[in-house]
């Protein structure tokens, strides 16, 4: 599984101390609601909630969710709706705002299942599929 702040976490700390529990590694705003719930039987829908808010970041010009304080920020993955997208940047089409949700949807079930069928969707919805 890919994490985006798992390369800056290795390279700041010794690599037996990342893999103790209870240890979190990542960058907390690009995790799972799975990972942060510390569920144990991950897939690669955790990679593509991950990949959805870069991509998201990417057309705002910030992560789908920010708070206060670390337990604000968890608590807006865990159960807030995903900000609007499209009311950050409206330039974006609504089929991409649509598959940028899917992915960031707070069930692992409710996303895309692999990552070709979230590039699929998006490559469709940006008119290029």
């Amino acid at each position: 599984m890919v994490d985006f702040g798992l390369a800056r976490a290795i390279g700041a700390a010794e690599y037996r101390r990342l893999t103790e529990t209870g240890i979190v590694v990542g960058t907390i705003h690009y995790m799972s609601p799975e990972q942060l719930r510390d569920e144990k039987h991950l897939d690669q829908r955790a990679d593509i909630y991950g990949l959805g808010c870069v991509v998201y970041e990417v057309l705002s010009g910030g992560p789908p969710f920010v708070g206060r304080s670390l337990t604000d920020l968890v608590a807006k993955i865990l159960r807030a709706p995903v900000p609007p997208l499209r009311r950050i940047n409206p330039a974006v089409p609504v089929a991409v705002e649509q598959a940028i949700g899917r992915a960031l949807a707070k069930s692992s079930a409710e996303r895309f299942a692999t990552m070709d069928e979230f590039a699929t969707a998006l490559g469709a919805a940006a008119g290029r599929g």
